[in-house]
């Protein structure tokens, strides 16, 4: 418990730190910047150098952040130029502008290879269904071999493709199915076997 004649900015800085962390990670630029400017109205009255230095720790944990998200580090978010950077800005509102901006460009560059990663992840389960289509497949097993959790891949398919992973399975094992009818060399029950 906090008393009340106590402040409890610290607090309340840890929190919107953990929010902005949580937008960057996410890749929402729109939000980091809200997060930002609050944070700059905030935080006014208090210490700007104590303020600027947990920012400026911020930036180099959403540079890490954009690394382990297979952000490729270029000139826009090298360390020693950003740091370098921020640290020469001679105003407040300087310094202000050039966190908003290296931190909402590292958000949109984490959001890009976001969306990269999931179209390849959707492309290999797609490439794998093609391939294994008469194999026993399923949706357990598939997110297991791409590396994601059975629920992330579900919604991961259906927002992608618009169907879910069982209705394109069976979709392409029953055009399998129809071409080898149309040929009439196998059995009904070869047809099943070798269509999955």
């Amino acid at each position: 418990d906090i008393a009340p004649n106590i402040s409890n900015t610290g607090f309340e800085m840890l929190a919107d730190e953990q929010k902005l962390l949580k937008a960057i990670e996410k890749g929402d630029a729109p939000l980091c910047v809200r997060i930002l400017s609050d944070i700059f109205s905030k935080y006014v009255a208090y210490d700007q150098q104590g303020i600027r230095n947990r920012l400026i720790e911020i930036l180099v944990v959403a540079h890490r952040l954009a690394i382990e998200s297979g952000v490729e580090s270029d000139e826009r978010i090298d360390y020693s130029n950003y740091l370098s950077e921020l640290l020469g800005c001679a105003t407040t509102q300087e310094f202000e502008q050039m966190l908003i901006e290296k931190i909402s460009g590292i958000a949109r560059r984490i959001s890009r290879s976001k969306e990269k990663t999931i179209g390849i992840i959707v492309d290999k389960a797609n490439k794998i269904i093609s391939e294994r289509f008469s194999q026993e497949l399923t949706l357990e097993n598939i997110s297991k071999e791409l590396y994601v959790s059975p629920q992330y891949f579900s919604r991961l398919y259906k927002h992608e493709m618009g169907i879910n992973f069982i209705e394109k399975l069976t979709a392409v094992r029953m055009e399998n199915a129809k071409k080898l009818m149309e040929r009439g060399e196998y059995s009904i029950k070869e047809i099943c076997y070798m269509s999955g």
